[in-house]
């Protein structure tokens, strides 16, 4: 059996740590290039790419519903003079007018307001001024001119600037029913005049029928000096009503009734 000498041993260790050695450099050589600012970069270039939307991107909302409903929700926006999240520069001036100043990123309207800032004496000269900026984010208005989750239409001035309009959720069936309702109260309108006419024309007729009689009284019929007046003329003539006419009349329906 062969003797184990130390140089024997020594070779055997060393060769171990050798190993060892190149496997630690090799492990710290990959943990580094995982690591490395360059490959976080990669990575969050990657996570930019896949996963973030710019926040104030609102150039899709119009894909989001039908083209019909959005084309109806601007035609309404137009017609009550305010804008919303989405709409494009087009819309916006179709809606509100052209700008004070308009850029690229934003429509800047400027309007007097009701607070006057000079006076020759109780007469206001001049007016404070506000102005309205509208930003846009590629050719769109954005969502930071609006509260979050608002989907209400904006007037660029008083009551509705911040608290907003709130928009059909199908604009042409509302207009629909409001048309229909305008519709019915203009033909209940025309009614209304057509019986308004009919009763002047009535009491009209009435007047010319009875106008011989307005200056009698009960004396002249009972005298024979005035032919009793036919019996709806005492809606018009005050001295008709009187219980002597009344017994004539109820005398006159009785001898008419078929015996």
């Amino acid at each position: 059996m062969q003797q184990v000498t130390f140089k024997d041993v020594f070779s055997i260790t060393w060769k171990v740590i050798l190993s060892l050695t190149i496997v630690s450099v090799v492990a710290w050589i990959i943990y580094g290039l995982v690591t490395a600012p360059w490959g976080d970069a990669v990575k969050r270039d990657v996570t930019v790419k896949t996963t973030d939307k710019d926040p104030y991107d609102t150039s899709d909302y119009h894909t989001k519903i039908p083209k019909s409903i959005w084309d109806s929700r601007v035609a309404w926006a137009v017609a009550h003079h305010c804008h919303f999240a989405g709409m494009n520069r087009e819309e916006i001036i179709r809606a509100l007018g052209q700008p004070t100043e308009a850029k690229d990123y934003a429509l800047t309207y400027t309007l007097p307001t009701k607070d006057g800032t000079r006076y020759d004496g109780d007469t206001c000269t001049e007016y404070k001024m506000d102005s309205n900026v509208i930003f846009l984010h590629n050719g769109y208005s954005e969502s930071s001119n609006y509260p979050t989750a608002d989907e209400d239409c904006h007037t660029i001035s008083r009551e509705h600037h911040y608290l907003g309009l709130r928009i059909p959720k199908n604009p042409q069936a509302e207009e629909r029913v409001t048309q229909a309702r305008i519709l019915a109260q203009q033909a209940a309108e025309r009614q209304s005049e057509q019986e308004r006419n009919a009763e002047k024309k009535r009491l009209g007729d009435l007047r010319a029928k009875c106008a011989p009689f307005v200056n009698g009284s009960p004396e002249q019929v009972q005298s024979k000096t005035m032919p009793l007046p036919p019996k709806e003329c005492r809606e018009i003539v005050g001295w008709m009503r009187d219980a002597y006419l009344d017994a004539l009349y109820d005398l006159q329906g009785n001898s008419q009734k078929p015996q």
